[in-house]
């Protein structure tokens, strides 16, 4: 992960993942039969480290709601205190010109995004959040807004805890309310 987080998947080399991991490139061939296969074993894991987190978030909450803004608060902070994960998940983005690598970064943000959607639908059967929430849309804007902390952590700027506060509560008023879209607006002009 250090590796694919700290150089483009280009640039990487199963030498340098093997210096780090201080094994030999024969070891890491006899795991994987290519760099793409690593690249993609590591975006997974970083799949993983991403729901691990905020199922943990959510499961330490009173209710589906709380879990939500509990993540949306370990999410922010993520990029802080685990910016290697995110920045492998970025590059992976940034990768999607290889299309086995965009079916595997879209296959990641889908789990997410279930994930968020699962637990929004809950809030919305316990009354948390109106019945017309689109969950799944919902679920893209939170992790829309959640990539900007990430990308912005990344910039160099810092959250203090207020402004924090105001962007959750920006970001649950956001997933609340609004005009509908109308079947025959275009989305994109």
């Amino acid at each position: 992960m250090k590796v694919f987080a700290s150089k483009s998947y280009g640039t990487a080399t199963t030498a340098d993942v093997a210096k780090v991991a201080e094994v030999s490139q024969a070891t890491i061939f006899k795991h994987f039969a290519t760099k793409r296969d690593l690249f993609l074993a590591t975006l997974a894991r970083t799949t993983d480290l991403v729901l691990e987190r905020w199922q943990d978030a959510a499961a330490a909450q009173p209710t589906p709601l709380d879990g939500l803004v509990s993540i949306a608060y370990a999410y922010s902070m993520m990029a802080a205190t685990e910016q290697v994960p995110f920045r492998v998940r970025i590059r992976a983005v940034a990768e999607s010109d290889d299309p086995v690598i965009q079916e595997a970064a879209r296959a990641s943000y889908v789990t997410v995004v279930g994930f968020l959607r699962d637990l929004i639908e809950k809030a919305k059967a316990a009354g948390q959040l109106p019945e017309s929430v689109d969950a799944m849309a919902a679920a893209w804007y939170f992790l829309a807004v959640g990539q900007g902390f990430n990308l912005n952590h990344f910039m160099g700027f810092g959250w203090d805890q207020a402004i924090l506060r105001e962007l959750v509560a920006n970001l649950f008023r956001g997933m609340s309310s609004g005009p509908a879209a109308s079947a025959t607006q275009p989305m994109w002009h």
